[in-house]
């Protein structure tokens, strides 16, 4: 370890690495540092980012990209188009009794929820047309009572996901896992795996590996919850002991805010009602490694049959893999001039 803890935080810390086998070391799930309150427990886990920067944001959640419209943005313009020029009761569609804040009048107060409800509408749609379309081409999914009735205004089930009060179904995750933004975040029991995927595509100065202890995600679940899926639901996300973290007040939180949580802030949050000496933090941490560092992380991780041969094992990922072993080792093959030039 290079630095000791950047931030003061008895709930979040960060710590900078500028070894990849110190990085990699830190992070084995044997690591006193995961040890859970027996020692044979462990109730952390981890998620891998190629940009230390980035916040942890679901990919439904994060602000649009300039010149990029996600698929959610684009059923989000349908909507607004769609709803345009009518005279919806959003207030009643989506179940919400809270009056308008003060200051605030109440034609603005139903614009506001509108814009907000028209999101989760967005975020459920895409969802069931998901679904739908999978469904009829082949692949026999059940689905779940909160994608039915979706626009019907005098009894939604629209409500629910605006309000938080349903579970999210397995299928949010299926969607996610092949392209679908989603309010989920993918985190993994395993934090070799999260190590792989913050190093596999670097996008800044530094890459981070996140650690969350699930002793955060208590009752009253109101900031955070955990999604997991049954077993052979999704091959890759098996392989790669998946699971997810969600905020089921996110859309209440952005009509009251203006803008979607983070995680981090979700965490804050749930600290401020757990006893800290009953359960000490901090209950997430960043580990950061420069992204230079990344190609050593994935060629340590190949010796611990982590590739995308085993995280997402296919046939084409074997191949993919197959490359990927060669730009790891050019010396080996007498091919460093090829990737130098």
């Amino acid at each position: 370890m290079d630095r000791d803890q950047l931030t003061n935080s008895p709930v979040i810390k960060t710590i900078d690495f500028n070894s990849a086998r110190d990085f990699l070391e830190v992070l084995r799930r044997s690591n006193p540092l995961w040890k859970g309150k027996t020692d044979i427990d462990n109730r952390w886990v981890f998620r891998g980012q190629g940009d230390a920067k980035w916040k942890l944001q679901p990919s439904a959640f994060r602000p649009q990209e300039r010149g990029k419209k996600t698929l959610r943005d684009k059923y989000i313009a349908l909507l607004q188009r769609q709803y345009r020029n009518s005279n919806t009761d959003w207030l009643k569609w989506v179940g919400l009794q809270a009056e308008a804040p003060q200051g605030v009048t109440a034609a603005e107060w139903q614009d506001r929820v509108g814009k907000t409800a028209i999101q989760a509408l967005a975020h459920a749609k895409v969802v069931r047309d998901f679904v739908l379309l999978a469904d009829s081409a082949g692949h026999r999914v059940r689905h779940p009572k909160i994608l039915w009735h979706l626009e019907d205004d005098q009894g939604s089930s629209l409500n629910k996901l605006f309000n938080g009060t349903t579970k999210m179904h397995p299928l949010f995750a299926i969607a996610q896992h092949h392209g679908v933004p989603t309010g989920l975040l993918d985190w993994t029991y395993n934090p070799l795996v999260a190590a792989y995927f913050a190093a596999e595509k670097p996008q800044g100065k530094e890459i981070a590996v996140w650690a969350l202890n699930l002793d955060i995600v208590v009752k009253p679940d109101i900031y955070l919850r955990r999604l997991t899926v049954p077993p052979q639901k999704i091959p890759f996300l098996d392989a790669q002991e998946g699971l997810f973290v969600w905020c089921p007040q996110a859309y209440l939180i952005h009509l009251r805010e203006g803008c979607f949580p983070t995680l981090e802030s979700m965490v804050e949050l749930s600290a401020q009602d757990l006893k800290l000496d009953m359960l000490p933090g901090p209950f997430l941490y960043k580990l950061t490694l420069p992204t230079s560092e990344a190609i050593d992380i994935l060629r340590l991780l190949w010796r611990e049959k982590v590739s995308p041969a085993h995280l997402m094992p296919t046939f084409d990922n074997i191949t993919r893999a197959l490359e990927m072993q060669i730009e790891l080792s050019p010396d080996l093959y007498g091919l460093r001039d090829l990737f130098i030039n």
